[in-house]
């Protein structure tokens, strides 16, 4: 039997990218502009999947959102005015999507919280998420991002991450990475390592991995590394000396790389609480040309019984139209 969870937190901007990806032959036109409406419908689908095998009656599922066109910008003004500059942005049918999909799981449950907050990236508010819930209460972390791994267990809490197909714990992290996801060490790893799919340059280009490890564990964070680096055994002269080459590059990536922090009342003005709005739903639905039959029975129900239906519509299955498929 799965292991349920009282919360997922759930990284959608990637898994919208993910399934923007996979689905995008799916679209639909709007106001004469085609929508690819498969990320939305994908997310959905994946989301419905999450909470059916993985959350507990009564769980929340907390749906967190980068600013789409301006999550950079604190840390390109704070830290690195390069940061992300170079990434690709995408069409503007991948913004008009994402901007329903979080529509949608607004209107969606009861049980759904959408998290936005502007100039933020999704895993700055995570802690937040965690320290909003009961210290109790279990909660699974959804993203295939490195960075949330630095909340497995955090404070000592059954909090896991579902990454990679895998449900990982402390114990499980530490048998494929070879080390513990303390906060400090995951930013140290990545600083030094790198991340090209989230933006952040090699520190120390071909460092061995074994080395990084054993760096990470022997001490604090960059700094303290770089403070002592002359008198560590565990690095050759030249290694040494390219650490001390790419100092400048190392603590602009811990920066990057480290959470920014958000006070809890702050936070708070980010969180919209869900509720199930069948009507604003038939809308949305409708407006993208999802088979509302099949993709939220629910609504389909509420349809039926609606007096809209029978006053617009002698056949009311001429209602449910099926979504138009673009093939390349």
């Amino acid at each position: 039997m799965l292991e349920r969870y009282d919360n997922l937190i759930i990284d959608t901007n990637l898994l919208y990218y993910k399934n923007y990806s996979v689905h995008k032959n799916l679209t639909y036109e709007v106001k004469g502009k085609t929508l690819i409406t498969g990320g939305i419908y994908g997310s959905i689908i994946s989301i419905k999947k999450l909470i059916r095998e993985r959350l507990v009656e009564q769980g929340t599922v907390w749906c967190v959102f980068d600013n789409a066109t301006s999550k950079q910008n604190m840390r390109q003004r704070m830290i690195d005015p390069t940061y992300k500059i170079s990434r690709k942005k995408q069409a503007d049918p991948f913004y008009r999507s994402l901007d329903y999909l979080r529509l949608i799981l607004m209107n969606y449950d009861h049980n759904i919280k959408v998290i936005y907050g502007t100039g933020f990236e999704a895993d700055d508010l995570v802690p937040n998420i965690l320290d909003e819930i009961s210290q109790y209460d279990s909660a699974l972390l959804v993203s295939e991002d490195l960075d949330w791994s630095r909340l497995i267990e955090y404070n000592k809490r059954p909090i896991h991450q579902y990454m990679k197909k895998t449900i990982f714990d402390g114990k499980k992290f530490n048998e494929k990475y070879d080390f513990f996801p303390t906060n400090n060490k995951v930013t140290m790893y990545k600083a030094i390592k790198g991340d090209a799919a989230d933006d952040i340059p090699i520190g120390v280009p071909r460092l061995p991995t074994k080395k990084v490890i054993a760096l990470i564990e022997a001490y604090v964070d960059i700094y303290d590394l770089l403070d002592n680096i002359k008198y560590t055994d565990l690095l050759s002269d030249k290694w040494k000396k390219d650490f001390n080459t790419n100092k400048a590059r190392l603590r602009l990536n811990y920066q990057l790389v480290s959470f920014i922090p958000v006070k809890q009342d702050y936070f708070k003005q980010f969180v919209t609480v869900g509720n199930y709005r069948p009507a604003y739903l038939h809308k949305l639905y409708e407006a993208l040309g999802f088979n509302i039959r099949t993709f939220d029975p629910r609504v389909h129900e509420y349809i039926l019984k609606s007096k809209f239906v029978s006053a617009q519509y002698k056949n009311k299955d001429d209602y449910f139209r099926s979504p138009k498929i673009k093939r390349k």
